[in-house]
């Protein structure tokens, strides 16, 4: 028969497998949840991204119907903002899915910073190009040359 000091070492290595088997189990689950914040934020980044690309694609399209008065300049510009207002609202579903309580009253002010600051820039760039198509072109230049678009952008 066994003695009992094997009966005690093979308890041990039955306990060191367990253990080892748990610790291995909770390594693997800790990396998958690691793993999907490191997707979210890639894809909150990428969203972040498109939403300056658009902020400068309707500041191109203003400048561009400021120098021709071409209305095909209008839809781009109009386009080009609603996709930037609609990258802040699913930046602001993600972070109300994903966040905890105290991260999400961060994030959403920041969020309502960006927001703001769009608004902001969409307001100046419209009134330049409501200016020039009530030909006060000079005005709509002046507007634009004032920066406050481009500090908002900085923003």
């Amino acid at each position: 028969m066994l003695g009992g000091r094997t009966i005690a070492m093979l308890t041990a290595a039955l306990f060191i497998a367990i253990a080892s088997v748990i610790f291995s189990d909770n390594w693997i689950v800790s990396m998958d949840r690691q793993v999907e914040v490191i997707r979210l934020v890639r894809v909150n980044i990428a969203t972040l991204h498109q939403l300056k690309a658009d902020l400068f694609e309707a500041e191109s399209a203003q400048r561009g119907y400021m120098l021709t008065k071409r209305a095909e300049y209008v839809a781009p510009f109009n386009d080009a903002l609603n996709r930037a207002r609609a990258n802040v609202k699913l930046s602001e579903k993600r972070v109300t899915d994903t966040s905890t309580q105290l991260n999400q009253v961060i994030e959403l002010d920041w969020l309502k910073a960006i927001s703001s600051s769009i608004e902001a820039k969409s307001a100046e760039m419209l009134l330049s190009i409501r200016l020039v198509q009530a030909n006060k072109v000079e005005e709509a230049n002046h507007v634009m040359n004032l920066d406050l678009g481009r500090l908002q952008m900085q923003k």
